[in-house]
């Protein structure tokens, strides 16, 4: 999983496959298994974060917590 932000707009992707970062940063995938085992690196337009963990899901609960509520799903 990677984080892409762009340095001139401040937009920011999250992305899975290297391919895919390949195609936006405009750089090789060869570049991004040579630079996997770094934490972040920098392109010339782009930051690039390899985070060490990633949490999906939320620690908080799910359809319990809105019992009471005027909610519906």
């Amino acid at each position: 999983m990677y984080i892409i932000i762009d340095k001139n707009t401040q937009e920011s992707y999250i992305i899975k496959e290297k391919t895919t970062v390949s195609t936006i940063i405009n750089k090789s995938v060869s570049t991004i298994y040579r630079n996997e085992a770094k934490k972040y690196w920098e392109t010339h337009q782009f930051l690039i974060y390899n985070p060490q963990k990633v949490l999906i899901k939320s620690q908080r609960g799910g359809k319990k917590n809105f019992i009471n509520r005027n909610v519906e799903f």
